[in-house]
């Protein structure tokens, strides 16, 4: 099982394309949705530096909230990492990851 790390670490230390776990906040910006460390107090919630895109995540099925229109929420999630972009693999608590598409 992957050990959780932040956006930063992941972003720091993960060989592009390789598994990460990250533990992070889930924040929508005009129906995208981004991971990031820590969230603006702004109304609607905005992802603090530095943030990846991530795609492929099943939104709802997190548990997101909602908030002026944007979702926002804490997530623990596996994920390959490639420049600005996250794919997502599996759910951080899952024993096993699926291989990326």
């Amino acid at each position: 099982m992957l050990e959780p790390t932040s956006v930063r670490e992941a972003l720091a230390s993960v060989e592009p394309g390789k598994q990460v776990r990250v533990q992070a906040a889930l924040v929508t910006e005009d129906d995208v949705p981004f991971l990031c460390d820590s969230v603006e107090d702004s109304d609607p919630e905005q992802c603090s530096d530095p943030k990846v895109e991530i795609v492929g995540a099943p939104i709802e099925e997190l548990g997101l909230t909602e908030r002026s229109g944007e979702l926002t929420g804490e997530v623990d999630i596996v994920t390959t990492i490639d420049d600005q972009t996250a794919t997502f693999v599996g759910l951080g608590s899952e024993t096993t990851t699926r291989e990326p598409p």
